[in-house]
């Protein structure tokens, strides 16, 4: 029997989840910005997010996020844009 969830490391995806609402990202509580990012895992080097800015925003940037799938620091952050 295999664990499919222990690829995933010791930060899971709830983690993530409050992660992104400790940096105002979503609120856990309304689901407000959910819909404003995206995620994904690449087995061996972490988590991938993305807040992407809507047009509302008056083109601010976005961010996005590379996390370590064991203690969910931050390996890279960088803003993105509209469009990109």
């Amino acid at each position: 029997e295999k664990n499919w969830d222990e690829r995933l490391g010791k930060f899971d995806y709830n983690k993530v989840v409050l992660f992104l609402n400790s940096k105002g990202h979503i609120n856990i509580k309304t689901g407000k910005g959910r819909e404003d990012m995206t995620m994904g895992f690449e087995e061996g080097v972490g988590w991938h997010v993305k807040i992407w800015p809507s047009e509302s925003n008056g083109y601010k940037p976005g961010v996005s996020y590379l996390l370590d799938k064991d203690t969910g620091k931050i390996k890279k952050q960088y803003k993105i844009w509209p469009g990109h």
